[in-house]
């Protein structure tokens, strides 16, 4: 009773209506959009689930002043939030739960002082390598040779540990490598330590492997077509 609707025209109704309608179907505008992925139980025991549903942004290198020159993109959960990376070779770092989760993926692109030409011919199963998996100092857990967007390169993955201040930090990652002429394109995704409970940490990269297979293979280097 206490309500008045003396001033609501049909419009207002009809415009009110259409938007509660597009929220239902998932046009929900930033970030509140955000958060609900993040605290939805279903992409929380599969974390892929969110880009298979279509939840999904594109992110490009084009012109940006540390791809040197290479232009590629690919395609993370619309829950992860995207910051510059601070190291010279990090385009950018994504984090989950809108950058307040312990997975995270890396872009980056690394130059071989070589010239392309004698790169030509070289596969994948050539690049597998113990000094190229263990990039950033860590334990090889394996590595296979893979094709991403019609590019030679790898999948590696290992165990590290990072000190911060007086604490040391486990990482699980998960690397995948292609070479384009005479660049490393590269695709780091990693799980880290669990502060409250250390115990969970191969549980939750099982849960992760295919959220990153999914970022991976989303991987196309436009610069190929120019």
């Amino acid at each position: 009773d206490r309500l008045d609707f003396s001033e609501t025209t049909q419009p207002d109704a009809e415009a009110a209506v259409s938007e509660i309608e597009r929220r239902a179907e998932g046009d929900v505008p930033s970030p509140y959009l955000e958060t609900l992925l993040v605290y939805d139980p279903r992409f929380i025991a599969q974390p892929a689930e969110e880009m298979v549903r279509g939840y999904r942004e594109t992110f490009r290198t084009q012109d940006h002043p540390k791809s040197k020159g290479v232009d590629f993109q690919i395609e993370i959960p619309t829950s992860w939030s995207v910051s510059d990376g601070r190291r010279p070779n990090v385009i950018a770092v994504f984090e989950s739960e809108n950058g307040r989760g312990l997975e995270s993926a890396l872009l980056m692109v690394k130059e071989l002082p070589v010239d392309p030409v004698e790169l030509q011919g070289v596969t994948g199963a050539d690049l597998i390598g113990e000094g190229f998996a263990e990039a950033g100092g860590g334990t090889l857990l394996g590595a296979t040779p893979i094709r991403l967007d019609g590019l030679e390169g790898w999948r590696a993955a290992y165990e590290l540990e990072e000190r911060a201040m007086d604490r040391v930090i486990r990482l699980r990652t998960v690397n995948y490598t292609v070479l384009f002429q005479n660049y490393f394109v590269m695709v780091q995704c990693m799980v880290g330590e669990d502060p409250e409970s250390s115990s969970d940490m191969e549980g939750r990269i099982e849960r992760f492997i295919p959220l990153f297979e999914l970022i991976a293979a989303s991987l196309v280097v436009q610069s190929r077509w120019e």
